[in-house]
């Protein structure tokens, strides 16, 4: 559930074989896509060019990134980094509630750490070996989808979600560090991490795979909270992954048609203003040696620690063994909070919710859900001992009302 909050997540953990292969999405609750995804886009366009960026972006083909800072034994890094200094005591301030006061080294950065603090850890850097695929039409395309829906939810299949049958993708390797608003990546093959540094970034029809000798922390990163990030229609999926690899994290962000698999949370909500709708959140991988757990790792397709404005909504979440929606407010107040219309199954509950002390959640409603019957705990739709939710139209997958449960 918190181990990639964790400062041991950044410290450790061993690398664990990729699981399965990529699963391609059956069509269910057919949508009208987005505005945003309506037109096509064939290159990058930034909106708003900043002035202020250390390195001028490169244009590669059909997307732009930011290149790996220059750095010599005489020169410090113009990649701007926290430098560290010593208190009065001598000893640097490496762990605290607030990341503003953390005292890092210049390749460390404020990292989320336990269940309310900030600890320094390693500063997400573009991979100095980051480099496209030959522009001679080298890439994969995508195949089309299987027949028939492979979910545990009977009846449903699969949501129409992730890369478009057809769609020819280019390779990148490497992780790609984001810092030119409006950014936009189209029609790629990412074989590293997405961390989003700018406003307003769209990635569409695309895939988001981490790199290939193993990735750690969120395959898309928007730890910054980055207004206005916006994912359609593409997969994120971890090619080698182990116990800290999760989909995405951060805030600020909208999910739309996006097949998340092979991690141990799908999606890892630490603010406010998060959009997840018409997405498959599925395939949450499990270890005994979890660092942070001595039960193994608490997997969720979707786990909140703080935030306001969340909405989750038409979904497919299945496969997680602790929940698919553990809502939390480890590092602060949760409020209007918004699950509807989604089909959900497994976990101990499959919405669990736990407050921490913090009181009830302001505006929290659960409506027009389907449940599957593959909880550990039998017939437990929704669990919130301590927070009112409003409940209305949830039902299980043989018609019985879901009901709120308590204790």
């Amino acid at each position: 559930m918190d181990r990639r909050w964790n400062v041991s997540a950044i410290t450790g953990g061993i690398a664990m074989a990729a699981v399965g292969g990529i699963v391609a999405a059956a069509a269910l609750w057919p949508s009208a896509p987005a505005p945003e995804a309506a037109a096509e886009t064939t290159a990058i366009v930034s909106t708003t060019p900043t002035s202020t960026a250390p390195l001028a972006p490169i244009v590669r083909d059909s997307f732009t990134v930011t290149p790996a800072p220059v750095t010599s034994s005489s020169t410090s890094s113009t990649t701007p980094t926290t430098t560290t200094t010593t208190s009065t005591a001598g000893t640097a301030i490496l762990a605290s509630a607030n990341p503003d006061t953390l005292q890092c080294a210049p390749d460390e950065e404020a990292i989320p750490s336990g269940e309310e603090g900030y600890a320094c850890g390693p500063a997400d850097l573009p991979d100095p070996g980051a480099y496209p695929a030959p522009g001679d039409g080298g890439g994969t395309t995508v195949p089309a989808p299987p027949a028939g829906g492979t979910g545990s939810l009977p009846g449903t299949g699969t949501p129409k979600a992730g890369v478009p049958a057809g769609t020819t993708l280019r390779l990148v390797t490497g992780d790609q560090t984001i810092t030119t608003p409006g950014t936009v990546l189209d029609g790629l093959d990412i074989h590293g991490r997405v961390i989003v540094k700018a406003a307003n970034v769209t990635i569409k029809n695309s895939i988001i795979r981490g790199t290939d000798a193993g990735g750690k922390y969120g395959l898309v990163d928007n730890m910054s909270g980055s207004v206005g990030l916006k994912i359609y229609d593409s997969e994120i999926v971890a090619t080698n992954p182990n116990w800290t690899v999760n989909g995405i994290m951060g805030w600020n962000f909208e999910l739309h048609r996006v097949n998340i698999h092979n991690t141990v949370d799908q999606v890892s909500i630490a603010g406010s203003n998060v959009l997840v709708a018409d997405s498959w959140l599925h395939g949450n991988l499990w270890y005994a040696n979890d660092p942070d757990h001595t039960d193994g790792s608490h997997d969720d397709n979707i786990e909140t620690v703080v935030g306001d404005n969340i909405v989750i909504t038409g979904n497919v979440l299945e496969g997680a063994s602790n929940a698919a929606i553990m809502i939390t407010q480890g590092r602060g107040l949760m409020s209007n909070v918004t699950i509807a219309n989604n089909r959900m199954d497994n976990g101990d509950c499959t919405v669990n919710v736990s407050t921490k002390g913090k009181g009830p959640i302001a505006g929290f409603s659960v409506t027009g859900n389907v449940f599957g019957l593959n909880t550990t705990i039998k017939r437990c739709a929704v669990y919130s001992p301590d927070s009112p939710i409003a409940m209305s139209g949830n039902t299980y997958t043989d018609g019985v009302a879901a009901l709120l449960r308590v204790r």
